[in-house]
C-alpha cells in the first residue's frame, strides 16, 4: 500500500545556526536553526529546490548597514570608509529592498582621480594568508544618477601585512552596472592571495573607474557585501556587529527502512543542480553510508566537475564511474543502478556508463542528501529524489534522465 508521508516524516534537517534563501516572491529570507531552506530564483521566482551548502563565515563584520544615517555627508555603515577621488560623498538613505539590506551613496562632482572606492573593512582588520582563495561579492545597483563619464565597476581584493601595510592588489574584470532590481546584480570574484609571506589581512573594495577632470552624479545602491574564504560566493549571510558563520546543511534519513532501502540491488535518482566547482573532495548528491566514509554507495559530483557513482568498501573502492562529461551549470537530471557486478550510471540522458564489476558494502544505515557523511556538499540544489528498491535496466536509467 502506498503511504503519503511529509518531508520532516522520512528526513531530519539540521544546520545549527541561521541560513538565507528565496521566498517564492524572490524575497531574501532567513531560515531558523535546523530549518530547510527551500529557495526560489529571485528573478523568475521559480523555485530551485533544497539548498544545501558548506560551511563559510562571512568576515564583513556589519553588511546590513549598522550606525548609517542619511546627511551631507551623512555617516557611513560601522567599519566602512569612502576613498571618493576628490568628488562628494554623501548617505542618501538605508533601507531594505527584496529582503536585502543596502545603502544608497551619491558620488557627485569633477574626479581628481581615476578610482573611488568603496570599502565595508578597514585595512588590516581581515586575517588572511597568501595561497587562500576568497570570494568576495555583493548586491549593487544603479539608484539615481547617471553612468556618465564612468568607465568600469569592478571588484578588489587588497592584500595586507597583518598591520595594514599594501602588498598586492586583485582586481576583477568589469562588471555590468544597471538600474534593475537589487536581487539581480550580484557579481563576484575568487582570486588566490599571492603576495607573498608578509601577507597577514585583506581589505575588500567596491570601485568605480572614472573619468579625471569630468563631471560625474550618480547613486549606487550597495547591499549586503560579502567575503568568504572559497573558490566561489555562496547564499547571503547577514551581519551587524561581527563576524557570522553558516555551518552546513545537512539532510538524513536514518531509518532506511522508510524508503525501503533493498541492499542487493537498487537505484538512485536525483534532479540537482551544481553549478560551483567541486574543491578538495568530491561533493554528495545521494549516500547511502555507514556513517563514515568507508562503507557507502554514493552518487557525487566529482573534484573535475563530473558526475561519478562509488561503491566502497572499507576505504577502498569496489566500483568507482565516472561521466564523459562535466555536470553542467544549470539543472541536470542525475541516476545510478547498483546491484553485485552490475553497476550503472547516467546524466542528462546520454548512455549509461557501466561496470560489470564491483561488490557491495555491508552494514549501511543511512541516506544523506545533497551531502556525504564527511560534509562534502553540493553547495547547490535538490528538487527531486526518489529512490527505487531494485535494479533497473540501463535502457530504463537513460530514459529516467532524460
Amino acid at each position: 500500500m502506498l503511504v503519503s508521508k511529509n518531508f520532516g516524516d522520512i528526513v531530519t534537517f539540521m544546520r545549527a545556526s541561521v541560513g538565507w534563501s528565496y521566498s517564492p516572491a524572490g524575497v531574501l529570507v532567513p531560515s531558523a536553526a535546523n530549518g530547510p531552506r527551500l529557495d526560489y530564483d529571485p528573478t523568475t521566482q521559480l523555485a530551485r529546490g533544497l539548498l544545501l551548502e558548506e560551511q563559510r563565515t562571512n568576515l564583513i563584520r556589519n553588511n546590513s548597514m549598522a550606525g548609517a544615517t542619511a546627511g551631507t555627508p551623512g555617516t557611513l555603515p560601522t567599519n566602512w570608509f569612502v576613498n571618493s577621488a576628490g568628488t562628494a560623498w554623501s548617505v542618501v538613505g538605508v533601507g531594505i529592498e527584496g529582503g536585502i539590506p543596502y545603502i544608497d551613496i551619491r558620488f557627485q562632482g569633477v574626479p581628481s582621480a581615476g578610482t573611488i572606492q568603496i570599502g565595508p573593512e578597514n585595512y588590516s582588520a581581515l586575517a588572511a594568508a597568501t595561497g587562500q582563495t576568497w570570494s568576495l561579492s555583493a548586491f549593487v545597483r544603479v539608484a539615481a544618477g547617471s553612468l556618465t563619464n564612468i568607465g568600469s565597476f569592478r571588484l578588489n581584493l587588497d592584500e595586507s601585512t597583518s598591520g595594514g601595510a599594501f602588498v598586492f592588489s586583485n582586481t576583477s574584470a568589469a562588471f555590468p552596472l544597471a538600474a534593475v532590481q537589487l536581487a539581480m546584480g550580484r557579481p563576484s570574484y575568487s582570486p588566490t592571495l599571492s603576495g607573498g609571506a608578509t601577507v597577514g589581512s585583506i581589505a575588500p573594495q567596491l570601485r568605480l573607474g572614472v573619468t579625471v577632470g569630468s563631471a560625474i552624479d550618480v547613486t549606487l545602491r550597495v547591499g549586503a557585501p560579502q567575503i568568504e574564504q572559497g573558490a566561489f560566493a555562496t547564499a547571503p549571510i547577514l551581519t551587524s556587529a561581527a563576524q557570522v558563520t553558516r555551518v552546513p546543511d545537512s539532510a538524513v534519513i536514518a531509518d532506511l527502512s522508510k524508503i525501503g532501502f533493498n541492499a542487493a540491488e537498487g537505484t538512485f535518482y536525483a534532479e540537482v543542480e551544481a553549478p560551483n566547482s567541486s574543491i578538495a573532495t568530491a561533493k554528495g548528491i545521494v549516500s547511502i553510508d555507514d556513517g563514515t566514509e568507508n562503507n557507502r554507495l554514493t552518487l557525487t559530483k566529482e573534484i573535475n566537475g563530473r558526475l561519478g557513482f562509488a561503491s566502497v568498501i572499507g576505504g577502498a573502492g569496489s566500483v568507482i564511474l565516472a561521466s564523459v562529461a562535466n555536470m553542467p551549470v544549470g539543472p541536470v537530471k542525475v541516476a545510478a543502478a547498483y546491484k553485485a557486478g552490475d553497476f550503472a550510471m547516467c546524466m542528462g540522458g546520454a548512455a549509461p556508463v557501466i561496470s560489470a564489476a564491483g561488490v557491495l558494502p555491508a552494514g549501511l544505515n543511512a541516506m544523506r542528501l545533497g551531502v556525504r557523511s564527511n560534509g562534502g556538499a553540493i553547495n547547490g540544489w535538490l528538487r527531486n529524489v526518489r529512490y527505487i528498491p531494485r535494479r533497473i535496466t540501463n535502457a530504463e536509467l537513460q530514459a529516467l534522465t532524460t
